[in-house]
């Protein structure tokens, strides 16, 4: 089984910290949805080149050059759990409560997102 490193928002945006990939296979295991997502990277270098739409680029095949990524949660993920999850957002609830906090700006969307997700797999959100 493989074991995963969980990252989580470093900023007030919402944004995790920067992460150096293994280029070749990189398993994400997301938090809303729990299924793995494979993925792969490459560095390029776009040539300026047009073919129809799309630029033309080449691989960049440089040893002491690597791409990183980051992730946030999009405020739009917070709108689908309200307005289509089976998490219960009446007066009185967690989740209403955790919508509170962000309209007060305690949190951010991203950590309300967060902590719903939580609610949700603990079954006190439905």
């Amino acid at each position: 089984m493989t074991d995963f490193k969980t990252h989580h928002a470093i900023d007030e945006d919402g944004w995790s910290e920067w992460v150096s990939p293994d280029h070749e296979s990189y398993l994400m295991k997301c938090c809303d949805c729990g299924l793995i997502h494979e993925m792969q990277f490459a560095v390029v270098k776009f040539t300026g080149e047009q073919d129809g739409e799309l630029e033309h680029c080449d691989f960049v095949k440089d040893p002491d050059v690597q791409s990183v990524f980051r992730a946030r949660r999009k405020s739009e993920d917070l709108h689908y759990l309200v307005t289509m999850g089976s998490i219960d957002f009446s007066a009185g609830s967690e989740a209403r409560h955790i919508l509170e906090r962000i309209e007060n700006e305690e949190i951010s969307a991203s950590k309300a997102c967060e902590l719903i997700c939580l609610l949700s797999r603990q079954g006190k959100g439905a």
